[in-house]
């Protein structure tokens, strides 16, 4: 089965494992912090912290900016659970806005108009920059702050990717950007997330967060301060050390990326199906999926799609079902018919760089089959 993505490690990536592993610190070490200062560095921001996973960067960033069960947080639908859910488990009370049908990211027209005709204006809204593409995000701030309104970003597919002169992780419109490291993402840490801000005082809270929230004595050391509770979000100096290696490999990764996006644009019928957004000057993704949508209503054939290109060994996916229809929420479906439209039209074709061109190409090819047929 040729996956719609996966993990690349080489040699380099084994070699500096096996120096973490042989080394006397294998936690809470000079590699995280070397690691932190990289994204930092990448991304433009002024603090990072590196954690166990994207829902843990996610979870720790909410307590940390005090979300609880009198806070309203609104998002998309069109994300992976842990982008509400770690808001949920904090007690808030989750809301979804419709999604652009071209881009597939939360719409400023949809935001506000639900703003005007809502009793409430929720206290934060988490944007996410679907697929690495990034948000309007010029827009959406200009709403949130007429509103008074805190932005933070789910860039979980979206590390290297760049909006306006801004790399995304800068938190120019936003209090702090999540990231990924899971083995589908751009890089990877075998598991691993990351939170970057442009206040370091709450990046020093996110870091305490991360470590129990115990501080030591300042007199005497072995004795600890606890004032609120943190969690064990630690990031282990052996994912620190793939994550260094595969940060040299980013621009690497990205490049082998946008090379297998031309081949789909020159190839596929866009008769049959609509393609993504391609990049512009003021927004270049970072390609973490290939969406394509049929332009048949047809969730039917949509399922039959993805099926049949199982069968045939391509890892075709659905990438995701929408929130609003999980039972953990119900909302009524009608209020988001772009992200209804969406589900039923969309599917995940692989945008796989551990595998060859020319298997993309027959990708490619395959599809265009299936819709003869």
């Amino acid at each position: 089965m040729i996956r719609y993505s996966e993990q690349h490690i080489d040699e380099d990536d084994i070699f500096e494992v096996k120096e973490a592993l042989m080394s006397d610190c294998l936690t809470q070490g000079a590699r995280l912090e070397l690691f932190e200062e990289s994204i930092t560095k990448i991304c433009k921001a002024k603090a990072a912290v590196a954690v166990t996973s994207a829902s843990c960067a996610l979870y720790l960033t909410y307590l940390a900016v005090g979300i609880n069960e009198q806070t309203l947080v609104w998002t998309t639908a069109n994300t992976f659970t842990s982008t509400a859910s770690m808001a949920k488990i904090l007690g808030a009370e989750i809301d979804f806005v419709d999604i652009e049908i071209d881009s597939y990211n939360i719409c400023p027209e949809a935001l506000r108009n639900k703003l005007t005709t809502s009793d409430q204006s929720p206290d934060f809204l988490v944007v996410v920059h679907f697929a690495g593409r990034s948000a309007k995000m010029k827009e959406l701030a200009l709403i949130c702050q007429r509103y008074d309104i805190t932005i933070i970003e789910d860039a979980s597919h979206a590390l290297g990717a760049q909006y306006g002169s801004s790399m995304i992780g800068a938190c120019k419109y936003s209090i702090a950007t999540i990231f990924s490291f899971h083995p589908v993402k751009t890089i990877t840490t075998g598991e691993g997330g990351c939170i970057t801000t442009k206040d370091r005082a709450l990046g020093k809270k996110l870091k305490l967060l991360r470590n129990h929230n115990i501080q030591n004595n300042s007199k005497v050391p072995w004795y600890k301060t606890q004032e609120k509770i943190g969690i064990n979000g630690r990031m282990t100096e052996l994912q620190a050390a793939l994550g260094i290696s595969q940060l040299r490999k980013l621009k690497v990764f990205h490049e082998k990326r946008l090379r297998l996006v031309k081949i789909y644009a020159d190839i596929l019928n866009e008769d049959q199906y609509v393609l993504p957004q391609f990049d512009t000057p003021d927004n270049i993704s970072s390609w973490h999926l290939f969406i394509i949508r049929i332009r048949e209503r047809s969730e039917i054939k949509r399922n039959l799609l993805i099926q049949n290109l199982q069968e045939q060994g391509i890892g075709a996916n659905l990438h995701y079902y929408p929130l609003y229809r999980l039972n953990l929420y119900t909302k009524n479906k009608s209020a988001f018919p772009n992200n209804e439209l969406y589900f039923k039209t969309a599917l995940t074709i692989p945008l796989n760089i551990k595998i060859s061109f020319q298997d993309h190409d027959l990708i490619s090819q395959k599809i265009n089959a299936l819709f003869r047929t």
